[in-house]
């Protein structure tokens, strides 16, 4: 069993040159710490920018950074600890002959803890918590979750996986918050280095993973998201800290009952997770009939009240998948003229987890049964174009497939609905150097495609929520391109929004990756679980 302790340093929190990669947060409090360069510590709020000077008297001078605590050596012989008393406040440990001689411009206390010990209690929103066990229980509270996610992990015995599947853990804890303002409870943020919101697509996937770590929180963070849903269904794009930020002109590809599905047997299969949530799902599902299928058709699109929002619709945000694609009315929402493949995969597995909670549920499952047989035959029928030898997005209104090869061509293989013939094809594009198995595998885009830019985002970079779904399929066949992709993202220590798929780096182009990335987490965390499979679950 790996514990904390097995992981010192676990996250960097700046990179070589300084520059911020990690923010070490617990008890989903809206700041963290980091070292300073002006102080000793540095305490950084998350809705306001200004950084805090938490200053003791003298710099450290060698640290070390665990998943619950900071420690560190200061220049005049003092040793720290530093870590979370509740989600209200900081507490730093402090040995020394002599009392610290604190300096901030936050509320603090020094509190007496023994001979040559001191504590600093930090609240930047007052109220004080004087509490001298904290550490101890933070390091039995962070050892049951490693418990948990090594459990059976299939990088067991494997250095570098162990140590990836630390920062994993890591990475969804530290960007855990607890509710506050409009939030109707706690959830994974994306990254502490981006608007602080919930995305809907990000969530099932932090979700989702979640069942591997902490199940509970898992649930709430599905309650975040589903206690936005609107009376016809609709989740928005964002839960946000003032509802009037919320984003209501376009939703996230579904993938709710997925992780709901996850979720409930994790938890045993306990019946209030179904009783609690199983109509918001259902309902969420409707809602897409009715609000992104056009009339008399089976698939799906992307929609919103414009081009950008249609497009932000359907998690790709800028691919050069949608470019030239034209919008058609569809009551008070605009789609696009294309049934994209990823998107429909996902509302495949949606219905067919949807049969099996409804059916577990007490609920007539039927409907979504039929739901799921109808995709499967559309997406074959439709998707598949012989003559690329691929899944490709489809123009309805032209008939004709969109050429674009991308990260979605193998997800009908993770959705398990491809014959031998397509499995084959799937197989050897996958792992051609040429297409998917670059330096670093399984870019958004196939790397012989001429729109492929290796720092494009969405237009080539390695995502690995994606990646993930090619290794998963590929069972024995993907082990060494996991490997190789693995090792790229443990190179860097933070964990990175994409890679590029040639030079490995975290995408620095126009748009830079953001670091302590919980997308990236939740995949490795999937990836150490046997992958973000479709369907676990059915017998």
């Amino acid at each position: 069993m790996s514990r904390v302790e097995d992981f010192p340093d676990v996250l960097p929190l700046e990179d070589h040159q300084g520059n911020p990669v990690g923010l070490f947060r617990d008890h989903g409090a809206w700041f963290g710490l980091r070292f300073g360069r002006r102080a000793t510590l540095e305490v950084c709020e998350l809705l306001n920018p200004r950084r805090h000077l938490l200053h003791l008297g003298a710099d450290a001078v060698r640290h070390t950074i665990w998943a619950d605590a900071l420690e560190a050596e200061l220049e005049n012989g003092a040793r720290i600890r530093a870590a979370f008393a509740s989600e209200d406040a900081a507490v730093v440990e402090y040995l020394h002959g002599e009392p610290p001689d604190v300096f901030s411009d936050l509320p603090f206390e020094v509190v007496p803890g023994g001979e040559g010990r001191w504590l600093v209690v930090v609240a930047p929103e007052g109220g004080a918590v004087r509490d001298p066990d904290a550490f101890e229980r933070n390091r039995h509270r962070w050892n049951d979750w490693f418990a948990r996610a090594f459990h059976q992990s299939r990088f067991q015995g494997w250095r570098l996986g162990e140590e990836l599947l630390a920062r994993a853990v890591t990475t969804l804890m530290w960007n855990w918050l607890q509710p506050k303002g409009d939030l109707g409870g706690g959830g994974v943020l994306s990254s502490p280095f981006t608007e602080i919101r919930f995305w809907a697509w990000d969530s099932w996937k932090h979700a989702h993973a979640l069942s591997f770590v902490d199940p509970r929180r898992g649930v709430e963070q599905l309650r975040t998201m589903l206690s936005e849903q609107d009376a016809a269904g609709m989740i928005p794009d964002t839960a946000c800290y003032h509802h009037g930020q919320v984003n209501w002109r376009n939703t996230k590809p579904p993938q709710v009952a997925w992780a709901l599905e996850a979720l409930w047997w994790s938890l045993d299969q306990d019946p209030e997770i179904l009783d609690e949530w199983l109509y918001a799902t259902i309902r969420s599902l409707e809602w897409w009939d009715l609000n992104r299928r056009c009339s008399g058709e089976i698939l799906v699109r992307p929609g919103g009240k414009d081009f950008k929002t249609a497009v932000w619709d359907s998690g790709w945000d800028d691919s050069v998948r949608f470019q030239g694609v034209e919008m058609v009315p569809h009551g008070s929402w605009r789609l696009l003229d294309t049934w994209p493949v990823d998107l429909n995969c996902f509302s495949l597995v949606e219905c067919e987890a949807a049969a099996r909670l409804t059916a577990a549920g007490g609920w007539e499952p039927l409907p979504w049964q039929l739901a799921g047989r109808q995709f499967r035959r559309a997406i074959g029928e439709f998707l598949w174009n012989p003559k690329l030898a691929y899944f490709a997005d489809f123009r309805p209104s032209q008939r004709r497939s969109i050429t674009v090869q991308s990260a979605a061509t193998w997800l009908p293989a993770w959705a398990r609905m491809v014959d031998s013939e397509q499995a084959q094809s799937l197989r050897e594009q996958l792992l051609d150097p040429t297409k998917f198995n670059t330096p670093t595998p399984f870019p958004s885009l196939a790397a012989d495609s001429r729109p492929f830019q290796e720092d494009g985002f969405w237009n080539g970079s390695v995502w690995l929520d994606y990646a993930a779904m090619a290794i998963a399929w590929l069972g024995e066949d993907g082990e060494e391109p996991a490997r190789r992709l693995l090792e790229t993202v443990h190179r860097h220590g933070a964990l990175f929004e994409c890679y590029g798929a040639v030079h490995g780096q975290p995408c620095h182009g126009e748009r830079r990756a953001l670091a302590q990335f919980a997308g990236t987490a939740a995949a490795i965390v999937e990836l150490a679980h046997g992958g973000p499979l479709a369907h676990p679950y059915s017998t």
